[in-house]
């Protein structure tokens, strides 16, 4: 620990450190604190050092020592270049919402958080003959996007999320024979005028690619495209099952997204042929597709396993997961009042069972934010793990605390 300050005292803040919505905590954090006095504002955490550091033991325990008596923001950072100053785009941070004062016999618990980036238009470009890319940063999904230059009355548009991107791409018709375009970019109150140069680029061709092969029986079968659909003939697409039987078939269309949703009765061990013949989807430039065949199969229900979590002191509604070792999610399921939580089709293994408590009742976990001054949502971890094995149906009682 050090002191970047000129008056050395004996006092000292001790605490843990925390992570907000993981069970594992990142080592070697840094726990600094700011002095509270006339030239303290909230962005002096993005300018300036702290006046005191300390980083986090083995056990994610700190102790500042060395302190003089006064006001306080204590916080914590995770820092990807270390530099002591918070950066939203890559470090975790947490704080006390509260200014400690020192001296003081307090044991501080400290939950860190990655931030959901505030959003900011990037760029565009060209990517295609009639595709551009406008990316983004935080919540840009909802961005508008109107194109400025003149254009031919029979002029249309359509937007698509890129999968696993922050980026919302611009599909437009007819082919415009010009230098560059001119659109204005809205989301809530950002506004950003940008312009793209148009190139000579290769069109786009129509492709469907399966999204996974192997189906739970409560799974529909996914399709992503290439292109965004503009109509489809039901009576061109057809499931058989292993026994060559058509099975009834509902398709929907998930236009932002670019996905193609197939349900149809399912049954265990069974195998799929998906057939789409010519013409079954139009996209936006007109194109139809050619035969395509996809396969997809069911295994033994056997082979998977069943979890019913019962919730005990539950403050509704609560977000109930089973995640694996390394945070990621394999089951997850909103409760919105008392009642068993049940998982099917789980594939065996050993997971963790949390809770979020969906403060916002809006579905999600929503970490904190310094500026406004909000902390994450509270989550909460079962003690032990949970064994799923094939073929057995497991029950876990879940006592959340007060």
């Amino acid at each position: 620990m050090f002191s970047t300050g000129d008056f050395i005292d004996s006092l000292s803040v001790s605490g843990l450190v925390m992570d907000a919505l993981n069970k594992e905590v990142d080592k070697r954090v840094s726990v600094v604190l700011y002095e509270v006095d006339s030239t303290f504002s909230d962005s002096i955490i993005y300018k300036e050092k702290p006046k005191y550091i300390a980083v986090t033991d083995s056990v994610s325990g700190f102790n500042l020592d060395n302190i003089k008596d006064g006001s306080y923001l204590l916080a914590a950072l995770k820092e990807e270049n270390p530099n002591y100053t918070f950066q939203q785009k890559t470090d975790k941070i947490g704080y006390k919402k509260t200014h400690i004062t020192v001296p003081s016999d307090t044991a501080y618990v400290i939950r860190m958080f990655k931030e959901a980036l505030d959003y900011k238009f990037k760029r565009a470009r060209q990517v295609s003959n009639s595709k551009l890319a406008f990316g983004y940063e935080g919540d840009g999904e909802k961005m508008d996007i109107k194109l400025l230059s003149d254009a031919p009355e029979d002029f249309a548009s359509t937007l698509t999320k890129e999968a696993e991107k922050d980026t919302l791409n611009y599909w437009y018709r007819p082919k415009l024979e010009v230098d560059s375009l001119v659109f204005e970019v809205t989301n809530a109150k950002f506004i950003d005028t940008v312009v793209v140069r148009i190139k000579d680029f290769k069109a786009d061709s129509l492709v469907f690619n399966a999204i996974a092969s192997t189906l739970k029986l409560q799974d529909s079968f996914r399709l992503s495209t290439s292109i965004p659909l503009e109509s489809l003939d039901a009576t061109k697409v057809q499931v058989l099952d292993k026994d060559s039987l058509a099975l009834e078939t509902s398709i929907k269309i998930d236009e932002f997204n670019s996905i193609v949703e197939l349900e149809f009765e399912k049954t265990e061990q069974n195998n799929y042929n998906i057939q789409l013949l010519p013409g079954a989807f139009t996209d936006f430039y007109g194109t139809q597709n050619d035969t395509l065949n996809f396969s997809a199969n069911t295994k033994l229900q056997d082979s998977y396993g069943a979890v019913r979590v019962e919730i005990r002191n539950g403050v509704y509604p609560l977000i109930v997961q089973l995640t694996t070792d390394n945070g990621k999610v394999v089951e997850s399921f909103v409760a919105e009042e008392m009642s068993p939580v049940d998982f099917r089709d789980v594939t065996p293994g050993m997971y963790s069972l949390r809770v979020i408590f969906d403060t916002n009742a809006n579905g999600v976990y929503d970490p904190g934010n310094f500026l406004a001054k909000t902390q994450p949502e509270r989550v909460s971890y079962a003690s032990k793990l949970v064994e799923v094995r094939a073929g057995w149906d497991t029950i876990e009682e879940f006592i959340l605390e007060n």
